[in-house]
């Protein structure tokens, strides 16, 4: 299939009602989140797109229960989930990783040191993420703020945005790539994230394609 998209945003919502409806831990619905998006990343970069951010955790739900919310990096640290994403052909970087607990941030460094040399899609996966952060961050470090430019230079994802996906029924942006996603089209669909193929992928890369 040819496509016109070259960055892809998805809001992966959902994960915890679908472990609820199915009577299972949140854990189990973390660890099959990790693995569809295993599945999208993989596809993806199988059509030739070029980047595909991730929303994993905002800020907020992290700050409410830190706790839990470590079974996130603690799932990609198993030696198998790690060797998995390891032996794939993404360079993956982590976004979000300011005030997290050191474990954690090794974690996410060992993995970006592990992809850092492949020559497949960006993945770039937002764990404790704000826009508001990253807009913070990104004009501290810019001296002239004069040109807007500038300040979009300096953001962690600096690549505008085709099309967000966001799964599970909900209908807002939640403070995610609110200037990547400027002039992106937005794509909706009520699926939870743990129910998303590759061909509601293609779907939404289709309605993007219509125009």
């Amino acid at each position: 299939m040819s496509t016109k998209v070259n960055h892809i945003a998805i809001i992966m919502d959902g994960i915890t009602t679908w472990a609820k409806q199915k009577k299972l831990p949140r854990t189990l619905g973390h660890l099959k989140s990790l693995r569809v998006l295993n599945k999208i990343a993989s596809e993806a970069n199988n059509l030739g797109i070029e980047e595909l951010s991730v929303f994993a955790l905002n800020s907020a739900n992290y700050a409410e229960n830190k706790e839990f919310y470590q079974v996130i990096p603690n799932l990609y640290a198993r030696p198998r989930n790690f060797a998995a994403i390891a032996k794939t052909d993404y360079r993956i970087k982590i976004i979000g990783k300011k005030n997290i607990p050191k474990k954690t941030q090794k974690i996410f460094t060992d993995i970006e040191n592990a992809t850092k040399d492949n020559t497949g899609i960006k993945l770039n996966i937002c764990f404790n993420y704000s826009f508001k952060d990253e807009l913070h961050g990104a004009i501290k470090k810019t001296t002239d703020l004069s040109n807007f430019d500038n300040i979009i230079a300096n953001l962690e994802i600096t690549t505008p945005v085709d099309i967000l996906i966001r799964t599970g029924g909900k209908r807002r942006l939640s403070d995610f790539l609110l200037l990547q996603i400027y002039d992106a089209d937005i794509y909706f669909t009520d699926k939870y994230w743990p129910d998303f193929t590759t061909g509601d992928l293609i779907s939404a890369i289709k309605y993007y394609n219509r125009k």
